[in-house]
């Protein structure tokens, strides 16, 4: 049993980096939806360059 206590205990320290990744992937992913749904909606394409 103190070994599973052990465990839990270092489960945050674990998945704070973890956590991190996911929520700086989150983000990016939002981001970049967001501006190509704005680029899409003014007609523009997205990365600031004639293509």
């Amino acid at each position: 049993m103190g070994i599973l206590l052990h465990v839990l205990s270092d489960l945050p320290l674990a998945l704070g980096p973890a956590l991190a990744l996911i929520a700086v992937g989150t983000l990016v992913l939002v981001v970049a939806a967001y501006d190509a749904y704005r680029s899409y909606v003014t007609g523009r394409p997205s990365g600031g360059g004639e293509r």
